[in-house]
């Protein structure tokens, strides 16, 4: 019930109805026909690599044209291909289900409002794991009633945790 709830609001945005989520094995796919399309060395933008980067740009929240951190332009550009197939295709893959989610609570203050609410409580488990984009969801979700417990370990906490460790 909740999904369907959510994707109703989503798709008032950015997609239409009855979406299709990709899943690794189906994203790998279309990058493999984007490598080809756009004629790119395999050997140096690999399907491995380009989804390595695509991910962590939207674990980041950036969008292809905000992407950085690059010394080239060529996965920007992959990037940009992956979500005009993906949208031509009225699919999401795993990483966008919390971007547009973030994107979408964040754009629209009422749909925050009303999620926010829904939720008194939030647990998180493996709060070590957590990126950027998971804990904007956790905070913007918390929001409201500000009632959220994380645990986690901290002999696994990483230096790459792009967020603060409180909320």
């Amino acid at each position: 019930i909740v999904f369907g709830d959510w994707s109703s609001d989503v798709c008032s945005s950015d997609l239409l109805p009855k979406f299709s989520i990709y899943s690794s094995s189906d994203t790998e796919s279309l990058l493999k026909n984007i490598i080809l399309d756009l004629k790119l060395d395999e050997e140096k933008y690999s399907v491995k690599i380009l989804s390595y980067l695509i991910s962590k740009a939207k674990n980041n929240l950036q969008s292809p044209e905000k992407m950085t951190g690059l010394m080239d332009a060529v996965p920007r550009e992959a990037y940009q291909h992956y979500q005009e197939r993906l949208k031509g295709l009225n699919a999401v893959d795993f990483d966008d289900l919390i971007f547009l989610t973030v994107k979408l609570l964040t754009e629209h203050q009422d749909i925050l409002e009303k999620w926010s609410k829904r939720f008194a409580y939030i647990m998180v488990d493996e709060y070590q794991d957590t990126n950027h984009s998971q804990y904007l969801l956790m905070k913007l979700l918390s929001s409201h009633h500000g009632n959220i417990c994380v645990v986690g370990r901290s002999e696994e906490h990483t230096s790459e945790l792009q967020s603060p460790n409180t909320i």
